[in-house]
């Protein structure tokens, strides 16, 4: 995604009432362009990606990811959001579920993310796409540029027997959607 996409990412935001709610603030155009860019102390802009998944010219989900953070072995999700009219329909398990498989390819061997307290709808998502709280929680959300610091768990994907998550093939069938 780029600067172009922004009123795009800011739509789809702005459709998603209850991320907010466990969220504040709303995105603005501001927050937005400093997401598309912001990198954990001691990453570059190699590692980043802030992708956009489309349905023709309809952005429907956006995705940020670190790479290699906090370890050389760990991808770091650090955003996920479907179009509201879109969800419940397994699209983002697809997007998910086919990222791991990329992960897996490119010999990442953990993925980590944090979710908001109290957020039923996002906890239940990523508990559904193989994650589970890890033992301690984050704390406060470290965008406190953003939110001023919400409260924040940290997830990490696990296997059914809860051994750490090695990505492997997913069950989702192949994207028929574009990302850019």
């Amino acid at each position: 995604l780029t600067a172009g996409d922004v009123d795009k990412i800011l739509a789809l935001c702005a459709e998603n009432e209850q991320f907010y709610r466990y969220h504040p603030p709303l995105a603005t155009r501001e927050s937005v362009l400093e997401d598309m860019t912001a990198l954990p102390p001691e990453k570059c802009a190699e590692d980043k990606h802030y992708l956009g998944f489309f349905d023709g010219e309809t952005l429907i989900a956006v995705l940020d990811l670190i790479e290699r953070y906090p370890k050389n072995d760990t991808a770091y999700i650090g955003f996920f959001m479907t179009k509201k009219e879109r969800q419940g329909y397994g699209l983002g398990s697809t997007f998910i579920g086919e990222l791991m498989d990329e992960l897996r390819r490119e010999r990442f061997r953990k993925v980590r993310l944090a979710v908001d307290r109290g957020n039923p709808q996002s906890k239940a998502f990523w508990e559904k796409n193989g994650f589970a709280l890890a033992v301690a929680p984050v704390g406060r959300c470290a965008a406190r540029r953003c939110c001023g610091g919400h409260a924040a768990s940290r997830m990490r994907a696990r296997n059914p027997d809860g051994s750490e998550f090695t990505p492997s093939r997913s069950r989702v069938p192949a994207r028929t959607l574009r990302a850019r």
